[in-house]
């Protein structure tokens, strides 16, 4: 059924999700809504695979199956928003909140996403044009690859920039190793990575406040594809061992090697008892800080592309028209 899944837009997802909001907000059960959508669903045949994903979970509920085992994700078929949802509304009871909590959060991202595609796409489309001019040049003029001759004042200068370009890169891994914890994979420019720590402590927050344990949150398997969500996945593993070997919430942050200030936020969450605000900071400082990585790369993105794109060009010249017309002023 993982292929069938593949064929089910985000959107469509979302708009089910906040249909069956809807429906639970009138004051229908949650199966009863859940049996009016996927027939409202079937009858607008706009995502017809959706109804079919929903059946079987909808059949096992209708059997006495607990929502959270009716919507596991063993093969891969629901989406981790859905999940997260039937979590804490099974816990909660609310399954309207639930469920429009989690579509709203679903379509903020699928906007940024979507955002950062087109933010992406004038500079691609850019530096296609260029390369496209100079493969247009080449094959209707000619290409002519001149040989490079470099002076000695212009030979040093292109080998201080490369050793620039290297210290900087060095001096960036360095950084990265000095930082502890999952910290040490956020960077400086990469947007991915923020948005994963986002979601992750995004997730915590909403068990904790539908009322889960701690440590059922953090014994929770986690998907793990890429090295942040490594990082996290040891995060909660560490952070369980210490909390079960007794330490305060605040020891245990910091032997996890959490950043300071969700240390400082554990802290004052041993007094208030409020520990899903804690780890919902920590989401809203990491969706704020790839929200101003987006706009670092707005500002610095289009720039390059034109520069790279006039540099293309000037060598599409250089190499096709210049040769023409040196040959065409040497005719007699």
């Amino acid at each position: 059924m993982t292929w069938l899944n593949r064929r089910v837009p985000d959107t469509a997802w979302i708009d089910w999700m906040r249909q069956w909001a809807e429906l639970c907000q009138t004051g229908l059960s949650a199966l009863e809504a859940l049996e009016l959508s996927v027939e409202l669903m079937a009858q607008d045949g706009k995502h017809t695979p959706l109804p079919r994903l929903l059946r079987p979970s909808l059949d096992a509920l209708q059997q006495g199956m607990a929502p959270e085992q009716a919507f596991s994700n063993r093969l891969n078929t629901f989406p981790e928003p859905l999940q997260l949802a039937i979590r804490c509304a099974q816990v909660q009871g609310d399954w309207g909140q639930a469920l429009a909590r989690q579509s709203q959060e679903w379509q903020l991202a699928y906007q940024f996403r979507q955002g950062l595609l087109q933010t992406l796409s004038y500079p691609a489309l850019v530096l296609a044009s260029a390369l496209g001019l100079w493969v247009l040049l080449a094959n209707t003029v000619g290409f002519t690859a001149a040989p490079v001759q470099l002076d000695l004042p212009t030979a040093l200068l292109v080998a201080g920039l490369l050793v620039a370009l290297l210290g900087l890169g060095f001096r960036q891994q360095n950084q990265q190793h000095a930082t502890a914890g999952f910290s040490r994979h956020l960077g400086r420019w990469r947007i991915r990575p923020a948005l994963q720590v986002q979601q992750h402590f995004f997730t915590m927050a909403c068990e904790l406040e539908a009322g889960i344990d701690l440590l059922r949150v953090l014994n929770r398997p986690l998907r793990v594809r890429s090295a942040m969500e490594k990082a996290l996945a040891e995060f909660n593993h560490h952070l369980l061992r210490s909390l079960q070997r007794g330490n305060s919430l605040s020891n245990a942050l910091k032997q996890a090697q959490a950043p300071q200030f969700l240390i400082r936020q554990g802290s004052i969450a041993e007094h208030s008892g409020n520990l899903h605000q804690c780890f919902g900071l920590c989401a809203r400082i990491h969706q704020v800080m790839a929200q101003q990585r987006r706009q670092r790369v707005m500002a610095w993105l289009s720039p390059l592309a034109l520069g790279l794109a006039a540099m293309i060009i000037l060598l599409a010249y250089q190499t096709t028209l210049a040769p023409l017309y040196q040959q065409l002023g040497q005719m007699p």
